[in-house]
């Protein structure tokens, strides 16, 4: 159990668990989008770490900061169906928001008018 602790420890340092809420606020967001779309692409894990495994559809930013932030999301021809969730909002880098080509309904949430970066959508 100590052995444990210990590496916890190492690997908590290491990561730098100070970063972790910002990162765990996108794989909510993301992982709220993927269930109440029922979307059927092979995401799992963290969508944009480690960069190898980004989540198809996504651009990622690493440089603004410590953690990696969506900036770009494509679900164009994704068969979504249904009202514009508010989860989007919740990806507060998201510069571009491609939902084209699907059957969703109006209203866009008020809460996209919060995403000060998003330019396309």
């Amino acid at each position: 159990m100590a052995s444990r602790l210990f590496w916890a420890s190492r690997a908590a340092s290491y990561l730098k668990i100070s970063t972790f809420p910002r990162v765990f606020s996108i794989v909510d967001a993301m992982t709220a989008i993927k269930e109440q779309y029922r979307i059927q692409r092979n995401w799992m894990g963290d969508p944009c770490s480690p960069i190898v495994f980004v989540w198809d559809g996504l651009t990622c930013d690493y440089s603004l900061s410590n953690s990696p932030r969506v900036t770009a999301l494509s679900l164009s021809s994704s068969g979504l169906m249904g009202e514009i969730t508010k989860s989007f909002a919740s990806l507060s880098a998201l510069q571009n928001l491609d939902l084209s080509y699907n059957n969703l309904t109006r209203p866009i949430p008020d809460d996209l008018a919060n995403l000060s970066s998003l330019k396309l959508l």
